[in-house]
């Protein structure tokens, strides 16, 4: 039974209270129900575990969306059961390609013991909640689709330039709403993206995000798109990106999927993206003391905060090789 058809078949029964669940799968020791609580009548995925150990109540994941706790059930007590209740109010079709999501987690895990099953699940759940924590369709905007595009071709470039995929994955910072979209061991790197023919007009979202007195050296890789048939769609460039890392070890896919998820992107909606993109141009920036920005030395005083729009087009700015970077980062 699919957990849709489960969560209808539980529907209903409003007098009655508590739990009511049916067993939809057994991913080696771990236990997937599907449930409702009652009364509210609630979707619930039921997580159960034999031996594992859940945090506190206080150290357990929440937040808007749905409620995440401990629970024991009469029909299953050799389980200590996680439940993942969707709030009142919140999307029905997020909460379920959430649970699926967790699902997939859950399967792609099998063989790991039930605590470290435990840990990549609480992980992943966190990620949902701070996905839930900010007011989204489930889609992301056209800026955003393009941007996420951008980010995903750097990675693409320091994947194919250094050996450690895992330690690439955990320099992409930007779905983590760092400082930088990439901090290198030595320096930080932001990824602009634009489908502009002419001009090339980068957001900068603050004084400190270009200011090489707090971190540097600092570049730009400035990734120009076009619309092409032989280009990708966003779930394209994100399923090449997921088989390239699948090739270099299961961790790294991991932490790619929770920073997709952090960044709004959603595996059940990916077909909302059929927009096809092709890369043109890649030019590697290196801001120096002549680069146009704002800093919050630069500034009038009283001035604290700032977001401001550079075109990339406009100077002839010092460009760089991603070899040259990878040197200076000491990743060479």
């Amino acid at each position: 039974m699919r957990l849709g058809e489960a969560w209808r078949a539980l529907a209903g029964d409003a007098g009655a209270s508590g739990w009511r669940t049916v067993h939809l799968v057994q991913l080696g020791e771990v236990a997937i129900l599907a449930g409702r609580q009652k009364p509210d009548d609630l979707e619930a995925l039921l997580i159960g575990f034999r031996h594992a150990r859940l945090p506190l109540p206080s150290r357990l994941p929440a937040g808007r969306g749905f409620s995440v706790e401990a629970t024991r059930h009469p029909s299953h007590p050799n389980l200590l059961l996680l439940a993942l209740t969707r709030k009142q109010g919140a999307r029905t079709d997020l909460f379920e390609a959430m649970a699926q999501d967790l699902i997939a987690v859950l399967a792609d895990a099998l063989d790991e013991d039930e605590q470290t099953v435990v840990n990549v699940l609480l992980a992943r759940i966190r990620a949902w909640q701070d996905f839930m924590s900010y007011p989204r369709a489930g889609i992301l905007s056209e800026d955003e689709e393009i941007g996420l595009h951008g980010e995903l071709v750097v990675l693409e470039q320091l994947l194919a330039a250094l050996p450690d995929a895992a330690a690439v994955v955990d320099m992409w910072q930007g779905p983590l709403r760092g400082l930088h979209d990439f901090m290198l061991p030595l320096g930080a790197m932001e990824a602009k993206a634009t489908t502009s023919a002419t001009g090339f007009r980068a957001t900068i979202g603050s004084l400190e995000q270009l200011d090489v007195s707090i971190r540097s050296p600092i570049y730009l890789a400035a990734a120009r798109l076009a619309a092409s048939s032989a280009g990708l769609t966003l779930p394209q460039r994100v399923a090449q990106l997921r088989a390239l890392l699948t090739m270099r070890g299961s961790e790294a896919v991991q932490a790619f999927s929770a920073r997709l998820l952090r960044a709004g992107y959603i595996d059940a909606f990916a077909d909302q993206y059929a927009r096809r993109l092709i890369v043109s141009d890649l030019r590697w920036i290196d801001v120096r003391a002549d680069f146009p920005l704002l800093t919050s030395a630069s500034v009038p005083s009283g001035v604290v905060s700032a977001r401001y729009v550079i075109d990339l087009d406009m100077h002839p700015l010092p460009t760089t090789s991603l070899a040259t970077i990878l040197e200076a980062a000491g990743l060479k």
